[in-house]
């Protein structure tokens, strides 16, 4: 079983120790330089250096030191949301023991708590304590204990590993064969059906990976790297009616690497399975749809496939409000029967006249049925993308607002927002939009796009409502560039929905972290991942540059990380350089039949009718 972050570059040859001190010699500044050092010395007794006349004794001498070392992070920053409770401001660590000395009053304007100690038990990979460490701040020390490794980080930057809930690891790095020619949603749609036969192919008759395999196995490895503990993928492709051996294959492909992530690395994968959303009505479809994606869930790892919908423009046009709210509930129904919970692409459009929002909650709560909390197997419903909302009126968001208050308060199921930026900075407003999936914008005349394409997170997240970020499309028919890095994406957010001051970039980490853990899980898996905090697993990030968000973002290419799984230091871990992906992309895919419309193209790159359309067309001819 493949043990990810393993790699043959000659760089990490020879053993973990060989591979450390190349890791930390690449490492420049001076600061940066001190505390690996330091770290290095914990990782070699931890796991780097033993003095062993031989295998077995090595082994013995690794097994005894695992059992009595802890290891104590001395002068950390880390941001607010990682160490308490928001909404009832207080720290964690005074809801579960009344010790931590730790307040919201001592963070800075940034939103960081300075002086942090952080005590690791290195053996089962939870942290043991947090707390406050420097006088100067109020705060106070602690004796350090027998056995116990320490490491002064200098108050440089620590955030917990992130988890990024809304991906797409089928379709992903495919831009270089299949570049989008207007970068708009429609051709992104054409150049994807021309583009998925291609997911099957085989260019390595050694490994017999095919080619989404490899580019899915490449995305994978990047966000290891970057510290992700947690990644949501939509299965692109399983949603291909006509192509069951494209499905099977995907449905394979995830649930062995569901497996191996979580086998090796503690790293949770989910997976989501749409239809576009009128298919939900399509019994002949939908059924055998649904049953395949709840013969591939795994209660193991959390739920670890969902349901969804890719509902295109819910108002007008192919699916008005009512029609809308049947498929919706169709969709429900069949979540409910399987136990699964549920993941939607809502109001990714320009369209102020879209707001399937509505439409997807009203059906939820069966209001006008007078059956509210039917579906009571449904525990999460996460909404993704929610672009036109913030073209509604205030009225109308706020009944938003108030139906997913509704659903968190009197129901089971818990509502989350999912934003993608970086994608949808790119999509939104953009020449080449057609009306088949938004207001019209002339591809040939110059148009400046005039809004941002994110969905109000500030209006949500005040509310109460649970909101998170994703990284979405990379490198793709849909967003040419980006990487799996949550830190990035953490970045982009704050730009675009301009977070920094309302009130501080410490407060909204939780974007791709602790809420992130809330939208993905209904039940926090055990230890619990998501925050800085005892009892959770000691899985979190090391800027050792970075004293600040101020520094960590004005230079973000210079900043080495250093991640750290159940306590210990990863050093195998190593960033794959896109060279791998050569073969994949050196032939071009020739999407233009698919770009000149005369393909009708529904979301989710579908192109099958439905088949109530293809009955109904059978009737004409027999008729005929």
């Amino acid at each position: 079983m493949r043990d990810y972050g393993d790699d043959d570059d000659d760089t990490t040859k020879g053993g973990r120790g060989k591979e450390a001190s190349v890791f930390f010699t690449s490492l420049s500044s001076k600061r940066r330089e001190r505390i690996a050092s330091r770290l290095m010395m914990t990782g070699g007794s931890l796991s780097l250096k033993k003095n062993a006349n031989n295998a077995d004794d090595e082994k013995e001498d690794l097994e005894e030191t695992l059992r009595t070392n802890v290891l104590r992070l001395r002068r950390v920053r880390v941001p607010t949301s990682a160490l308490f409770d928001a909404a009832n401001n207080e720290s964690f660590e005074e809801e579960e023991e009344g010790e931590s000395n730790i307040r919201l009053s001592a963070a800075n304007e940034g939103g960081l708590v300075s002086g942090c100690a952080i005590k690791i038990d290195a053996r089962n990979g939870v942290i043991l304590d947090v707390w406050r460490e420097s006088e100067d701040d109020g705060g106070k020390e602690k004796e350090e204990e027998k056995d116990e490794l320490v490491a002064d980080c200098e108050n440089c930057l620590l955030v917990p590993c992130f988890l990024d809930a809304h991906t797409h690891l089928i379709k992903t790095h495919t831009v270089e064969r299949c570049r989008n020619p207007t970068g708009s949603i429609p051709d992104a749609l054409g150049c994807e059906l021309a583009d998925q036969p291609r997911w099957m192919d085989v260019q390595d008759e050694r490994t017999m990976k095919t080619d989404f395999e490899r580019r899915f196995d490449f995305a994978v490895r990047s966000a290891l790297y970057y510290g992700a503990i947690g990644i949501r993928t939509h299965l692109d492709g399983t949603n291909n009616l006509e192509n069951k051996i494209l499905r099977d294959k995907v449905f394979e492909v995830f649930a062995r690497k569901r497996n191996e992530l979580l086998e090796t690395r503690g790293v949770y994968l989910q997976g989501v399975c749409n239809l576009f959303l009128p298919l939900w009505s399509e019994p002949e479809i939908a059924d055998e749809f649904a049953k395949v994606a709840a013969a591939n869930n795994d209660n193991k790892g959390g739920d670890s496939v969902l349901l969804g919908a890719y509902c295109g423009v819910v108002g007008r046009g192919e699916t008005n409000n009512d029609e809308a709210r049947k498929h919706f509930r169709n969709l429900f129904s069949y979540a409910n029967k399987y136990a699964m919970n549920i993941d939607v692409h809502i109001d990714e459009t320009n369209d102020p006249n879209c707001c399937a929002v509505l439409s997807c909650l009203e059906a939820f709560l069966n209001d006008d049925d007078g059956n509210l909390g039917a579906f009571k197997n449904i525990r999460s419903l996460s909404l993704s993308h929610v672009c036109s909302l913030s073209l509604q009126s205030k009225a109308t968001i706020d009944r938003v607002i108030e139906l997913a208050k509704k659903i968190d308060e009197k129901t089971s199921t818990r509502v989350s927002f999912i934003v993608n930026p970086l994608t949808n900075l790119g999509l939104q407003d953009r020449r080449g939009t057609t009306d088949g999936v938004g207001v019209l914008i002339d591809k040939n005349i110059p148009h400046t796009p005039r809004w941002r394409g994110i969905a109000p997170i500030q209006e949500l997240e005040s509310a109460g409502i649970n909101v998170c970020t994703g990284t979405d499309n990379v490198r793709d028919y849909w967003n040419p560039y980006a990487d799996y890095d949550g830190i990035a994406t953490l970045k982009a957010t704050f730009e675009v929905a301009q977070l920094n001051t309302v009130p501080n970039e410490g407060y909204w980490t939780k974007l791709i972290a602790a809420n992130s853990a809330k939208a993905m899980f209904t039940k926090l898996p055990t230890p619990k991942i998501g925050l800085i905090r005892k009892g959770y697993r000691a899985d979190f990030i090391l800027l050792p540059q970075a004293r600040s968000f101020y520094e960590l973002f004005s230079r973000p290419s210079q900043h080495e990380r250093i991640v750290f799984r159940k306590g210990r230091p990863t050093l195998d871990c190593v960033l794959p350089d896109f060279s791998e992906l050569d073969e994949t992309v050196a032939v071009r895919t020739d999407a233009a039949p698919f770009l000149d419309g005369d393909v009708e193209i529904k979301r989710g790159a579908t192109s099958l009718a439905s088949s109530s359309s293809k009955r109904k067309n059978r009737e004409e001819d027999a008729e005929v």
